[in-house]
Order: C-alpha cells, then structure tokens, then sequence
C-alpha cells in the first residue's frame, strides 16, 4: 500500500492514503436548513512531512468514527472526496480539504510522530504593530493563568459556544490574553486549568488578531491548534529561559505580577477620568480605599453549565440553578469587590473582578471556604478578610480601561477597574485628608 504525503494530494484523486495524526478534533455542530438538520465535526489532520489538511465528518461518519478517532493518535485514512478549498474561509491548506463518506477507510497506527509546530512565533511585544489584515500567527508562551469557560451565545443562531481565556507569558517578559473557543475552551482548556500550578508550555498555530477600540484580542478559530509542552528541543531549552526567568523575578509565582499595561499606561488624575478627558484607551490613577462596601461577600458563584447567577446554600458544592431548572448545579466562584476610592480631585465607586485577589492576597475559593468556614464566628479568624479591612485606608494604582460604553458610567462616578497595583508609598494622605465633599456610600 502506497502511503502518499498531504502535500501531493490533488483535488478529486482516487484510490489515495494517508498518515495522519489528528491535530485536533472539533465539537459536534448541528446546522438547520429548510428543516434539515446535518451533524458537522472537523479534524485538523497533519502528516511525517508536517503538511497539513481539513477533514470535515457528516452525519452517519460521525457515528462510525468519533469514538475511534482520538486527538495525538495517528490513522491510515483513505476513500475520501478530495475537494478544493473555498477561498472564502480559513484553512489549514490553501488548495484542498477532505470530506469523509460513507466510504472512508480508518485504522489506527501503532508507530506515531510528533506533532510538528511552527518555528516561527510572533512575540508577544510586536503583536500590536502587526496590522489586523494579518489575520493569522503562531505564538509561543507559558500558561501562568487559566480561567473558567463560559457559554457565548452564537450572533444569529439559537445556540452557544464555550470560551475561556488563558494569560501567557514570552521570554520578552510580556503577558497577552488569548481566548480559546469551542472544543479547545473545554478540552486543552481543561488541560491547562489542572496543569496550571506547573506553568505549562503551549505553542499555539493560526490564532487570530482582532483590534477592537484599539486594544489587540487574540483568539482560537476553527482551523487553530494547541500542542502543550512541545517535545522539541528548542522548545525544551525555551522552558528553561522560563524557569531562569522566574528565578530572576522572585519564584515562578511572581511572572504574574504586574503587567506592563498598569506600569506603562499614563497616569492622570480621578476627575480626568470621571470628566472622560482622557486620550487613551488605558489609563491609571492612584487612590486611597475609603471603605470596603461588600467586604463580608466580595464574591458572587455562576452555574458552570449556563454562566446564570446562582446562589448556594453556605458551604454546599452544588447550587439550584432557575435557568437549568438543576438543583445540583457545579458552579464557579468569581471575585466581585466593591470599594469607595478616592483621590484629591474625586471620589467613585469602584467594581473590582479579578483584580480583587491582588488587595484580598489569595484566590477566590480560598477567601469564599475561609469565611463560610467562620460564618457565625469572628471573621478576624480569617487572615485573608483582616487583610482586605485593612486596605481601608491604604493607596493602590488602578488601571482603567476608558471604552466608550462605560462613559455614562465613568460619569456618575461607577469605575470598573482593570488591574490593581500596590504601591510603597502613600501618596494620595494629603490630598485624601483635605477632601470635604464625600458620596454616601
């Protein structure tokens, strides 16, 4: 049997194999027209020679070969319709993409390859110069944080995705956000999220660049693929910049500290900021907490399966869930601090996400299972709430993104505050101490 490469496939050939190792499998998605509902599932499938094609299962295909099929497993395909690719989409191949029938042949190969990657990765530092008609590039990072999925629902359509979004770190020392979509938010993500204390590697090919109000997105689409702590030996010297670099900053868990958007965004004052007299898209400002409004319950649980607000009954694992009529919903918990923060110029009400665990000192389910554990005691008993009573008082720098849709927000005093940064000296007791007008809180 004659095994041919990717790379010489030709559009509606006959009587060809192929050795492949699947890159990725894609979800299930089901489409309805004229009240037909077709069942679709894509795999990224590349060969020895590191060429890749898209092969995409209908119906009956799916049923025949979704438990056989596994992502990192290699196969002998063969008997499917070769095709050529509509230009209007992205693929993985600019010529041709394969269609499984009701013919297709695939048998697992004991003898496998590795995943073949890009070599050349876009740092982190010169994503935002590359103009957004280069849709697509391949990065390089460690994974230093994971957050939880969250269905999305899709624009004219009447069902959901799942998105979650990682935060990695390059050698140049820069942090970028990528949103990972669909199977990769629940699977790799998934991954990342119970490897994450490890500071995994990722390389990730065919992220897309999106510029919107002027700050840089990055995220997963239909033809991008993950490979998680690559076996390749530059990949593996790589690591060790890494580690050498975390050694340099203080321990691994300091390379999440503070991005270079707070430290480098200009710094104005509150009333610029409330007046929307601001030129930038980020800014930040230092100010003193006058009180923690929620410091009892800074926090708030979201069902993991509709992202619907829920409420547990104290220390309970599961919660009922109105919207999935499910009174054994998981849930997530998400930090949601309130404090009153002023400066010399003005006073607001700032909101607080994950910006919280910089002031509270500790990740959310570790403030939430300490203070429901002392819930009819002295909450002093727990360190993490005297901590976060004590920033009463305290100056930090805020990071503020100033979008258009929080203006009338920005205006009645309401901030949404990016990221948090605790500063050595209070620089706002002054100007704090002289301020005579104060909001009711």
């Amino acid at each position: 049997m004659e095994i041919k490469a990717i790379s010489d496939l030709s559009p509606y050939e006959d009587g060809w194999t192929i050795k492949v190792r699947v890159a990725r499998k894609t979800s299930r998605e089901t489409y309805s027209k004229n009240e037909r509902t077709t069942e679709i599932m894509k795999l990224l499938l590349q060969d020895g020679e590191g060429s890749m094609v898209q092969a995409t299962l209908f119906n009956e295909q799916i049923s025949k070969f979704t438990e056989m099929l596994e992502s990192g497993k290699c196969y002998l395909i063969s008997k499917g319709n070769i095709r050529r690719v509509n230009n209007n989409f992205d693929n993985v191949n600019d010529k041709i993409e394969i269609s499984f029938t009701n013919a297709t042949k695939v048998e697992e190969c004991l003898e496998s390859f590795p995943l073949k990657i890009s070599k050349s990765f876009v740092p982190f530092n010169e994503v935002e110069k590359i103009s957004k008609g280069q849709r697509l590039m391949d990065i390089l990072g460690m994974v230093i944080k994971v957050r939880q999925t969250f269905p999305v629902p899709l624009k004219g359509k009447d069902r959901t995705t799942r998105k979650r979004e990682v935060t990695l770190l390059d050698v140049t020392g820069d942090t970028i956000k990528l949103e990972l979509w669909g199977d990769l938010a629940i699977n790799e993500g998934d991954i990342l999220d119970r490897m994450i204390k490890l500071k995994p590697l990722v390389a990730v090919s065919n992220v897309v660049l999106d510029k919107y109000e002027g700050e840089v997105k990055l995220g997963t689409s239909f033809i991008s693929f993950i490979d998680i702590n690559p076996d390749v030996e530059q990949y593996e010297a790589l690591h060790q910049s890494f580690q050498n670099f975390s050694s340099t900053a203080g321990g691994i868990d300091k390379i999440s500290g503070p991005s270079k958007r707070i430290t480098e965004s200009k710094e104005v004052k509150l009333s610029s900021i409330t007046g929307n007299n601001v030129d930038s898209l980020f800014c930040t400002f230092v100010g003193r907490v006058g009180k923690v409004l929620n410091k009892a319950s800074p926090w708030y649980e979201k069902c993991k399966q509709c992202n619907s607000a829920v409420h547990p009954e104290g220390n309970e694992k599961f919660a009922y869930c109105k919207e999935c009529d499910n009174t054994n919903s998981s849930f997530t918990r998400h930090y949601l601090l309130r404090l009153l923060v002023s400066d010399e110029t003005d006073e607001v009400y700032t909101t607080l996400f994950d910006a919280a665990e910089t002031v509270i000192g500790c990740p959310v389910n570790t403030f939430a299972e300490k203070m429901l554990t002392v819930m009819d005691q002295d909450k002093y008993i727990c360190p993490y709430y005297k901590n976060l009573v004590l920033t009463e008082g305290k100056s930090f720098k805020f990071l503020v993104k100033m979008n258009n849709k929080k203006a009338e927000d920005r205006a009645g005093k309401r901030l949404v505050v990016e990221e948090v940064l605790k500063i050595a000296s209070d620089r706002t007791e002054k100007g704090s101490s002289s301020r005579k007008r104060k909001l009711d809180p």
